[in-house]
């Protein structure tokens, strides 16, 4: 939707990539910043009073979508790690979404998940690291740069690669640790749901740039339109 001369913005604010809970997967789109915007929330069905205009600090590029129903509450789907698989690790051992020991003395070592990441899915990440020696691994989203944190992690991520995730070392180390990657399924009461259509039911977003930036580490703006 192209907000259209006589739409009147009626909120707009930033936010950061650490307090962004973004989902753009079908069925489950839903926008929550750390603000509580549940004001502006309405219905899932039926007509839809607001617009929303997300936008990437970093490149200006957009994602839009009509504001639906509040949040019903940080909601989580299954374990997404059922294992993990080795690339160059000289002593590497798992149990299912854990890594109990891994060792490399010298060079890029990989540890590798099983492939269940879905484009656009937001996830909470928690590891938690214990680093034996050397240096403490990365977690990548499919290899992909940037990312998503080193050593221990507690965040959200939504996932613009899609497939598996990968803790990566370029020099020696010797490490564990304790794993969960799991589906966001819904945002906390202070965000609400995106609706692709006016008067439509689909939960996804009406628009979505090609280079929008899932995590932008420069964080977003938002704005808030009234539409009918």
């Amino acid at each position: 939707m192209l907000v259209m001369q006589g739409q009147r913005q009626v909120a707009s604010g930033t936010f950061t990539k650490a307090n962004s809970r973004l989902s753009l997967v079908d069925g489950t789109a839903f926008f929550d910043c750390g603000v509580d915007l549940s004001a502006y929330a309405g219905l899932d069905s039926g007509s839809h009073e607001y617009y929303l205009k997300v936008y990437s600090k970093s490149n200006g590029a957009s994602i839009g979508g009509y504001v639906g129903a509040v949040g019903g509450g940080a909601a989580f789907g299954g374990e997404g790690i059922t294992g993990w698989r080795n690339a160059r690790y000289e002593t590497f051992t798992s149990n299912v979404k854990d890594i109990t020991s891994a060792i490399n003395t010298a060079g890029d070592a990989d540890a590798i998940t099983n492939e269940f990441a879905v484009t656009g899915t937001c996830y909470k990440i928690i590891t938690t690291v214990t680093l034996g020696s050397g240096q403490p691994p990365i977690l990548y989203d499919n290899g992909a740069s940037p990312a998503i944190s080193i050593g221990s992690i507690d965040a959200y991520w939504c996932s613009q690669a899609g497939g598996h995730f990968d803790y990566y070392n370029s020099i020696a180390s010797n490490y564990s640790a304790v794993c969960s990657i799991k589906p966001v399924t819904d945002c906390a009461v202070t965000g609400f749901h995106i609706i692709s259509a006016q008067g439509g039911s689909t939960q996804n977003w009406t628009s979505v740039s090609g280079s929008f930036n899932y995590n932008d580490g420069d964080g977003y703006s938002y704005k808030i339109y009234k539409v009918r």
